[in-house]
């Protein structure tokens, strides 16, 4: 797919649109005097600690204190407990104390023994792509037989649960070296994080595929085949999978493991006052402020540094055994180097031994001068800062795809092309300065597209249209046929040509609206199963293109289909609009005739309080004032009856609609 980025810098903001085939298909807009915090990393202080919510508040500086998760904290004095692979036990090997211990309850116990190992496997397992957290997992082990509900089971923590499995291609954290860009799937996680409700994740079942591993440093996902060293004591036991098998992995101190992690309390290893240094997981949204990890994620040009997690990783989409082997054998060569985890991404392939060596110890020198610093400075303090928009944009999607890049501003032209020059020199012929009079966004047309990205109705080429509402706790889209009434004489084919249609647009304005958490789709009503498998795998495969983790739920017996996708910052609507100050952000107001009668009402309220003499005068809105000489005039002449005097209507234009005064 061909590709092409456009830059478009003022003294106000950077405007970034990339086009695919040239089509809009995402868009960022970074004003200069409110940047972005992503993966900022702070020094911060302690404010509360909360043990009844497993979290603390840390003041980092911002408005709002920022919130941590006990999962995503791990204290540095903490002795990493150590994993390692190990070959397949013998079939004839005694079984562990725990499988005797089970044996002997379910032969006193008989039938109840073998339901309950029938509920264990039941267990949900983690596929690519997904984490299940604990009321997911709960639900779907009791009541696993309910197809319906196992496909509706969305925890109401969505945020949460996406954040747990993190792609390396939006890697947090930042380093002065440019990276390259990390393709879907890259990078790896040392430790599999359980549900954050702090029960660890389920021993898979013999043969069964393990959960795919996530990582406790900026919830980064590994592809590609691992070695575990050691995961932090905080952390939770990791499943390592090879390359087309499942293998069984022998864990030390497992049992030690989830005792940690049942009873861990916040409160036994935070306290108010306390220092830590934390990056920022997820910018503030709305009323809410920032979420802050401890697990700190470092990329480079061919590798990504996680100090926090003891872990190396190598991308799987470095296909050759024999290069993966020579990585691994580099990594394991200079393991005493560094401290912490290590991922491979796909850029290390066939380079040398001394160029990963030059990238890690950088890598490594960043992170001592980032704690360095850290210990310089006052808590709260920024430590170390995530890059400008145009360079993590050039980091996390450059490649070989794109045809060009058209830059607008000389002087960002200039530092683009320096950037373009360290990661890959051999295509700085494809970045472009553009020159001419008009804005670059109308050149290319993606003006007007912006101003549709703010309407709530999108037009569909047939004639029919979607609606895209987002609230609070979800976002609902809804399709209708509109002015589309089919060229055949099947209703059936005309409703599965309107969903199979609004399936590439709505998965479009996901992305360029930047739309996360829970999104439920209202399709149109189909009866066959063959066309909704059809638009299903529309949808999965348009999906496919975004690179923000999602998960698709199936149609549920109400014709819905639900996605999670991640959620780290604001949605467009929300970074480039405010609430309506006239209705408060409802979209409502009361209408002329209640408010007509809730003046009649009021006045009725006070007619033993208002004073006999004289008339009584109630200003009003235009509108009102109009309403009640006209449709409502019955209001004044009851009042008129009631209070036995003169009602004078006074017509404001200052007046809300909804307000009015009275006055005698």
């Amino acid at each position: 797919m061909i590709k092409d980025m456009i830059v478009s810098s003022t003294a106000l903001e950077t405007r970034v649109a990339i086009l695919e085939e040239d089509q809009l298909a995402e868009l960022y807009i970074e004003r200069h005097g409110n940047r972005g915090i992503l993966s900022n990393t702070y020094k911060g202080r302690v404010t509360k600690v909360l043990p009844g919510m497993q979290s603390a508040f840390v003041n980092i500086g911002l408005e709002k204190d920022a919130f941590l998760y006990v999962s995503d904290f791990v204290e540095e004095s903490e002795e990493c407990e150590t994993v390692f692979p190990v070959p397949e036990e013998p079939a004839d090997a005694a079984p562990e104390p725990e499988t005797q211990e089970r044996q002997g309850r379910r032969e006193r116990k008989g039938e109840r023994g073998r339901w309950r190992d029938r509920r264990e496997r039941s267990e949900p397992r983690t596929e690519a792509g997904e984490t299940v957290d604990a009321s997911e997992a709960s639900a779907a082990a009791g009541e696993a037989s309910e197809a319906p509900l196992e496909r509706w089971n969305i925890s109401a923590e969505t945020d949460r649960e996406t954040e747990g499995h993190f792609e390396a291609d939006v890697l947090t954290g930042a380093s002065a070296l440019p990276a390259f860009p990390v393709e879907p799937g890259e990078g790896g996680g040392g430790a599999a994080e359980a549900p954050e409700g702090g029960t660890p994740s389920p021993e898979p079942a013999p043969g069964e595929p393990s959960p795919e591993p996530t990582a406790d440093a900026a919830a980064i996902r590994d592809d590609g085949e691992t070695l575990p060293f050691a995961a932090e004591e905080g952390s939770k036991p990791g499943f390592v999978r090879r390359r087309g098998q499942a293998t069984r992995r022998k864990r030390y101190t497992a049992a030690r493991h989830s005792h940690r992690a049942e009873h861990q309390s916040i409160d036994d290893m935070l306290h108010e006052g306390q220092e830590v240094l934390v990056q920022v997981a997820k910018e503030p949204i709305g009323k809410k402020g920032a979420r802050v990890t401890s697990h700190i994620a470092l990329p480079g040009r061919y590798l990504v540094y996680m100090p926090t997690v003891e872990h190396i990783g190598v991308s799987r989409k470095i296909g050759s055994d024999t290069e993966r082997a020579r990585l691994k054998e580099i990594l394991l060569k200079h393991r005493d180097r560094f401290p912490g985890g290590v991922i491979v991404r796909t850029a290390a392939a066939e380079h040398s031994e001394e160029d990963l060596v030059n990238d890690l110890n950088f890598l490594v020198r960043l992170w001592e001068d980032m704690r360095t610093r850290a210990e310089k400075v006052s808590a709260p303090a920024l430590v170390h800062a995530e890059m400008s928009l145009v360079q993590r944009l050039l980091r996390d999607q450059f490649s070989f795809e794109f045809a060009s890049i058209r830059v607008d501003d000389e002087l960002e032209y200039q530092r683009v092309v320096e950037f373009v020059d360290k990661i890959f020199p051999n295509l700085v012929h494809r970045v472009k300065l553009y020159t001419k009079e008009n804005s670059i966004f109308d050149e290319y047309g993606i003006t007007p597209e912006i101003d549709k990205l703010l309407q709530p109705k999108i037009w569909l080429k047939s004639g029919g249209y979607i609606v895209i509402n987002q609230t609070e706790a979800l976002v609902s889209i809804d399709v209708n046929t509109g002015k589309f009434v089919g060229r055949g004489n099947s209703l059936e084919e005309t409703i599965t040509r309107t969903n199979l249609e609004a399936v590439r647009v709505i998965v479009q304005q996901v992305r360029l609206r930047d739309l996360g958490g829970i999104i439920v789709i209202d399709f149109i009503d189909m009866d066959e199963r063959k066309n909704r498998k059809r638009v299903m795998d529309a949808l999965s495969e348009e999906i496919a293109r975004d690179k923000s983790p999602t998960k698709i739920l199936e149609f549920n017996e109400f014709g819905l289909v639900a996605i999670t996708r991640k959620r780290v910052k604001q949605s467009l609507e929300r970074s480039l609009c405010q609430p309506c100050p006239y209705c408060s952000g409802s979209g409502m107001v009361k209408s002329i005739a209640t408010t007509c009668h809730n003046i009649y009402y009021e006045i009725e309220k006070m007619r033993k309080h208002l004073d006999d003499r004289g008339d009584l005068m109630i200003r009003v809105h235009p509108d009102v004032a109009r309403a009640l000489r006209e449709s409502e005039a019955c209001v004044i002449e009851e009042l008129g009856h009631l209070l036995r005097r003169d009602v004078i209507v006074k017509s404001d234009p200052t007046m809300h609609i909804e307000h009015y005064n009275i006055v005698t």
